[in-house]
C-alpha cells in the first residue's frame, strides 16, 4: 500500500508542474507484486484493490509507462530513503 501511495502522489506532483504535458511520465518501481498488480498481471489483495484500480486508471489516462526495475540496480537509492536522504 505504501509503494502505491508513493507512486500516486508522485504522479500527481509530477502533473501539477507547467511542463508535465510536454513529457511522458516513467514511473520505475522496485515491487515487482506492485508492477504486477497495476499492470493487472496479478490481483491485488482486497484491502489494495480500490487503490489499485485508481493507479492503473490514472496510468491508462495519462499514458504512463512503468517499469520493473531490480532491486540490485537500486541500492543506493533505498540506502538514501532509509536514511531519509532524498
Amino acid at each position: 500500500m505504501v509503494e502505491l501511495e508513493a507512486i500516486l502522489v508522485g504522479i500527481h506532483r509530477f502533473f501539477c508542474l507547467i511542463w508535465a504535458n510536454k513529457f511522458r511520465l516513467i514511473v520505475e518501481s522496485d515491487c515487482k507484486t506492485v508492477v504486477d498488480c497495476i499492470l493487472g498481471q496479478v490481483n491485488p489483495l482486497a484491502n489494495a484493490l480500490a487503490m489499485v484500480r485508481e493507479v492503473a486508471e490514472v496510468f491508462k489516462a495519462r499514458n504512463i509507462m512503468l517499469r520493473l526495475i531490480p532491486i540490485v540496480c537500486n541500492v543506493e537509492v533505498d540506502l538514501l530513503a532509509k536514511k531519509g536522504i532524498g
